[in-house]
């Protein structure tokens, strides 16, 4: 679920949304995609699934220090199996943004190995 503040659906309260991530937690989904918001509300006593923290923008794709920084704040969750960012991308530069994460990768080992 997404909200509709973050490009989605949903239009429930955090609460809501919090208790269907526990739900799906709760019936083994083999993955659940909870966006950047969510992420300090949430702590699995069991978790049961593959967790992936998301960032979406649907209006650009910020530098490589801000992208940087949100890779950072996702990957502090220890139960985040998987980073997710999701950015529009306009122009070949914002596609240099992105991919110098990918060059940089050793910043961010515990997801390349």
């Amino acid at each position: 679920c997404r909200s509709i503040k973050e490009g989605g659906k949903f239009a429930g309260s955090k609460e809501e949304l919090k208790s269907i991530i526990y739900k799906a937690n709760e019936l083994q989904f083999n993955h659940i995609d909870i966006e950047i918001s969510m992420l300090e509300n949430i702590n699995f006593d069991n978790k049961n699934c593959k967790i992936i923290g998301s960032y979406h923008n649907f209006n650009n794709t910020p530098s490589y220090n801000e992208l940087l920084n949100i890779y950072n704040n996702i990957k502090q969750y220890d139960f985040v199996d998987v980073v997710k960012i999701a950015t529009n991308v306009i122009n070949d530069n914002d596609n240099i943004e992105l991919v110098k994460l990918l060059i940089n990768k050793d910043k961010m080992k515990r997801f390349f190995q």
